[in-house]
């Protein structure tokens, strides 16, 4: 068993279906099956219910995900700090955002991205529009007023995040 497979394996849990799994880590569908296929092997039982084309997970595939999860995350922490370069997350958050709605959305990343590093910038629109153009940090969490022609958001909701669509495969590469 290796961190790549569980890394494929994860990737088609939270996608959904092997070609976008095969996007969402950069390789190819016939890659990504092969990757889980020798998982499958190691493991010796099968994963995905395979046939139709969303990828269902099979009794053992349900049993696997919650280890696979923890032990990816685990070893992607060991990863960051044995080369003392942690991944780190940088935010702008809108001034008038309560940080009590920020503090649900990055709950929810920190479950299944422990191992990544959080920073926060608070700062007014402009601020952090300037900010996402000198790169200075990767996403902004603002409310649906706030107006950007270059961004993207990534969230539609009251609340949104938006990035850089020149800069969103950085942070498509910060995840795994």
């Amino acid at each position: 068993m290796e961190l790549q497979q569980i890394k494929y394996f994860l990737a088609v849990v939270d996608s959904g279906t092997f070609l976008a799994a095969s996007k969402k880590v950069f390789v190819t569908q016939p890659t990504l099956s092969a990757g889980i296929r020798k998982l499958e092997e190691s493991l010796q039982v099968k994963l995905f219910h395979r046939g139709s084309r969303v990828a269902s997970l099979t009794p053992a595939g349900k049993q696997f995900i919650a280890t696979a999860r923890q032990s990816y995350n685990q070893l992607m922490t060991i990863k960051s700090e044995l080369s003392h370069e942690p991944q780190k997350l940088v935010i702008g958050v809108l001034v008038n955002i309560h940080m009590d709605h920020v503090a649900k959305i990055i709950g929810v990343f920190r479950r299944t991205y422990p191992h990544i590093l959080i920073e926060f910038i608070i700062a007014h629109d402009q601020e952090l529009q300037q900010l996402l153009k000198q790169q200075k940090i990767d996403l902004a969490i603002v409310n649906s007023h706030t107006k950007a022609d270059s961004f993207v958001p990534l969230i539609p909701e009251k609340m949104c995040v938006v990035v850089l669509k020149s800069t969103l495969w950085l942070i498509s590469h910060l995840l795994p």
